[in-house]
């Protein structure tokens, strides 16, 4: 198990694409160098620890098969800081796509140009500003980051655990997380709000929101949003779930559905009053209520089912990781 910890810590080091072939290799060669010392026999754990003090600092086994050390940020933190930052940019610049098409498409022959120009100022600004903010967030955090510097200093205790892989995080599940929620904090707060639709190539907007009653939400919509945003970067850099995560998640997904519950269902905060000018806007407004409900509906049955996921994993954990040991021991 310690051989799986030092393999593991190692794998928080290195680009996704890279962890597993690099810990078997580690691994194979600690396999390696206990049979050259030892010969064929069951390793002590004080064996196995000198072994691994030989190879040295999990950190600097990294570097080593990467060819170079990292600065500022952790090396830790490198690889999910570039997977959060392209991301984060591709997912401004299409958030910005979307709204720059709609705003172009509004607008007269004669202003093509100057639009066209202004979009494109608008997506480089704000992934410039994404970049730094980004920079910023990981250059904090690298500081409270328990990041190993050389190899007398680190201690076998500070290896990470290794996690069974029922227990670790998907990279992908949280990386589009961060995307999505990101291009929703972007269009809810930048945007206008409201039903769009097009008519003989005219292109049209229908404010269906309150505005008034909205706007008081939408601080606690931000703040939801943003400890989402936290939440999956502490994720990544941590690799796997947590009891305090695993609580963390509900919790923030159980507000998230009352708050969109309380939207979609409370009186005033949707105006669909505006829908009811003419039988093709009144069609529109069944549409959107009964889509609105069922997107309740499916956030509901999302966020239950995701609860149960992380109760059943707390529930069965110790047992697992019981057996797992078990089964290395064997």
């Amino acid at each position: 198990m310690l051989i799986k910890d030092y393999t593991y810590t190692i794998g928080k080091y290195l680009p996704t694409n890279q962890r597993d072939d690099i810990a078997l290799e580690v691994e194979t060669t600690i396999y390696e160098q206990l049979l050259s010392e030892y010969g064929k026999v069951d390793y002590t754990e004080a064996q196995i620890e000198k072994v691994i003090y030989a190879m040295g600092s999990p950190k600097s086994v990294a570097e080593a098969y990467m060819g170079k050390p990292y600065s500022i940020i952790s090396s830790q933190l490198i690889p999910i800081y570039w997977m959060v930052v392209k991301f984060s940019i591709l997912a401004v610049s299409i958030a910005l796509a979307v709204t720059g098409f709609i705003e172009l498409a509004q607008v007269n022959s004669n202003d093509y140009v100057s639009a066209f120009i202004n979009f494109l100022s608008h997506i480089w600004e704000a992934s410039l500003s994404s970049f730094g903010m980004i920079t910023i967030i990981f250059i904090l955090i690298s500081k409270k980051v328990n990041a190993i510097e050389d190899n007398d200093k680190w201690s076998i205790k500070s290896l990470s655990k290794y996690a069974p892989e029922k227990h670790r995080i998907k990279t992908s599940h949280s990386i589009a997380t961060i995307v999505f929620t990101i291009l929703a904090m972007i269009w809810l707060n930048y945007f206008k709000l409201g039903i769009y639709y097009s008519v003989l190539g005219t292109v049209g907007f229908i404010q269906v929101l309150n505005l008034d009653g909205f706007n008081q939400i939408l601080v606690f919509i931000n703040i939801i949003w943003g400890l989402n945003i936290i939440l999956n970067i502490y994720l990544l850099i941590k690799g796997q779930w947590e009891l305090f995560t695993r609580c963390a998640d509900i919790i923030i997904s159980l507000i998230g559905l009352g708050i969109f519950s309380y939207i979609v269902f409370k009186p005033g905060i949707i105006d669909y009053s505006v829908l009811n000018n003419t039988n093709q806007l009144a069609t529109l407004r069944t549409i959107t209520q009964i889509t609105l409900n069922l997107s309740v509906l499916g956030v509901g049955i999302a966020v239950a089912f995701d609860t149960w996921h992380h109760i059943k994993a707390l529930f069965f954990s110790t047992n697992e990781i019981d057996e797992l040991n078990q089964q290395l021991k064997k």
